[in-house]
């Protein structure tokens, strides 16, 4: 049950990359001449990271049940509808209803203990966005923008836990690294989706990579790291520049490899090359370690 639970809400896909984004944010505000009160705020450090998995959770959740049919006819994703059977469907939008109503609490608990009540609104934000990422209006078919709604939660993520941590100055470097953030999750969001291409069309879904074809989506997803690396070179970010530099020569050769074969073959292709858990950690991580060198 507790294998099931884990694969339904992609634990093992989200929370690595997620805790990374919790490093970001404190990096950005340890290094910050603005930086106020790391040390006293460790608690609310942990209830924002908890409110942002649970928001993030319920909408993997969410997605699981009404996509089951499709993700079983997935080679690489029928071990999520497997998972959902032994749960029942019940059982899951349980889950998914006390996942909700515990993000939504804990952003709650943040805005009233720091007496902001942005926390809460953005925290309402994410969930929102997390459910009707797959149900109407659907997000998941509404082309760019479903890739920029979920990279703009990831930095919102981000800039959330940085002001948690004491940040308040946003400067030049602060708004560099977001902007990384940004560029990089955007190209393996990107990627991820194009994994599952050829699966949508088969099942009449209409998606941003379906539109512009899965090599090409991971040649885009390519350029857009390798801009994140340029970035992170310019301020002297030189471990997580190289890091981002190698990855995007890893979605550039996967491309080249994937051109002239059919839809089918490169989405599997691509889903066997691509983890966005394991990629996104690594890219994160280096990114606080270099935070945590300067």
């Amino acid at each position: 049950m507790i294998r099931d639970f884990a694969t339904i809400n992609r634990l093992p896909e989200t929370i690595g990359y997620n805790v990374a984004y919790l490093g970001v944010g404190i990096g950005l505000a340890t290094t910050s001449r603005g930086v106020t009160a790391f040390g006293s705020n460790w608690d609310m450090l942990l209830m924002g990271f908890l409110a942002a998995m649970l928001s993030k959770m319920q909408a993997s959740v969410a997605d699981v049940i009404h996509d089951r049919e499709l993700d079983r006819g997935n080679p690489e994703k029928s071990r999520i509808p497997n998972a959902l059977d032994r749960l029942g469907i019940e059982g899951s939008l349980t889950i998914l209803v006390a996942e909700l109503i515990g993000g939504v609490f804990l952003w709650g608990w943040i805005a009233v203990s720091i007496h902001m009540p942005a926390y809460l609104g953005f925290g309402a934000a994410m969930c929102l966005l997390g459910f009707i990422y797959t149900y109407p209006p659907r997000i998941k078919e509404r082309g760019l923008f479903n890739h920029l709604t979920t990279t703009v939660v990831d930095v919102g993520c981000v800039a959330v836990f940085f002001f948690i941590a004491g940040g308040s100055t946003v400067g030049g470097q602060e708004i560099a690294v977001l902007t990384v953030v940004f560029l990089y999750a955007f190209g393996y969001h990107v990627s991820h989706q194009a994994a599952d291409t050829y699966y949508d069309r088969v099942h009449g879904i209409s998606t941003f990579t379906q539109r512009l074809g899965v090599w090409r989506s991971v040649l885009l997803a390519g350029v857009s790291t390798a801009l994140a690396a340029l970035i992170n070179i310019y301020y002297a970010l030189f471990l997580a520049g190289g890091i981002l530099l190698l990855f995007a020569l890893c979605y550039l050769y996967v491309a080249l490899r994937i051109r002239n074969t059919k839809q089918q073959v490169q989405s599997d292709r691509v889903s066997r090359w691509f983890s966005i858990g394991l990629w996104g950690t690594i890219m994160n991580s280096s990114i606080v370690i270099d935070l945590a060198l300067l």
